[in-house]
């Protein structure tokens, strides 16, 4: 989805393009920033124990909270180990695995 201005501004021939930015982090970003270190965290368990370090980058396509706990862990372990970069469409986020 592309980003929208909030909101825009004429006068004259002259437009502008407003942006409005919060100054303390929203519940929101809260939760989200709570759910991804969840996962993250399952990762992280997940390569001590097989003793395998992992890159790994994704793009989810809803929000992170939506996605089960195990979810990374899962995703990596099906391709594990890791000798050169994988792309990989795992449920509804894009996976990108690479070797450290």
């Amino acid at each position: 989805m592309a980003r929208t201005r909030d909101l825009e501004a004429t006068k004259g021939k002259t437009k502008w393009a407003i942006e409005a930015k919060r100054m303390l982090p929203s519940d929101y970003r809260k939760r989200e920033l709570k759910a991804g270190r969840c996962l993250a965290a399952q990762l992280h368990e997940l390569s001590e124990a097989l003793g395998h370090s992992v890159v790994v980058d994704v793009i989810y396509h809803h929000e992170i909270s939506e996605y089960p706990i195990d979810f990374l862990a899962n995703c990596v372990r099906e391709h594990l180990p890791v000798h050169e970069a994988k792309e990989i469409q795992y449920k509804d986020a894009l996976v990108v695995l690479r070797s450290c």
